[in-house]
């Protein structure tokens, strides 16, 4: 990663992508190679979120600590220091944005999963039987859907 693209980086950001690997600019943020798991492709995404927090998810499926671990930091250097306490006002807003966060979350997952459902079912409705890897498939994404709707529910 170049000097230039780090100070690009948000402030929170900058410690952690200095210590990464193969990092490379994306749409809305960075990608690296895990350093928990010592992957060969970009499997570890960070950006920024609105509050200044670092955003990291780790899509070969090491946890955010242990990715964190592997190069010296932990989970408290992803967010900002708080300048000052929260007001009941700024609480209950970010209480909401939390919610409309985790119901945009849900509706996505509902999308794509309902894709995978109408799938299959149009193939069962024609006749054509679902492979064992197929089944296994539909009842992850029936399984989603229901995580889904207890987000959407507030439960």
């Amino acid at each position: 990663m170049t000097d230039q693209s780090i100070m690009r980086a948000p402030l929170g950001a900058r410690e952690l992508l200095a210590r990464l690997e193969g990092v490379r600019s994306t749409g809305k943020g960075w990608r690296a190679r895990c350093p928990a798991c010592g992957g060969k492709s970009d499997k570890v995404s960070v950006s920024e979120a609105d509050n200044g927090a670092t955003l990291l998810h780790a899509f070969c499926g090491c946890s955010p600590a242990d990715v964190l671990g592997a190069i010296g930091l932990g989970l408290a250097d992803l967010f900002p220091a708080r300048l000052r306490a929260m007001t009941e006002p700024e609480r209950r807003e970010a209480r909401r944005r939390a919610k409309e966060a985790g119901w945009a979350a849900a509706l996505d997952v509902v999308a794509r999963e309902a894709a995978i459902i109408e799938i299959a079912g149009r193939q069962i409705e024609n006749g054509q039987g679902l492979l064992p890897e197929d089944r296994k498939r539909l009842v992850a994404a029936c399984e989603r859907v229901g995580e889904a709707r207890t987000v959407l529910n507030g439960r």
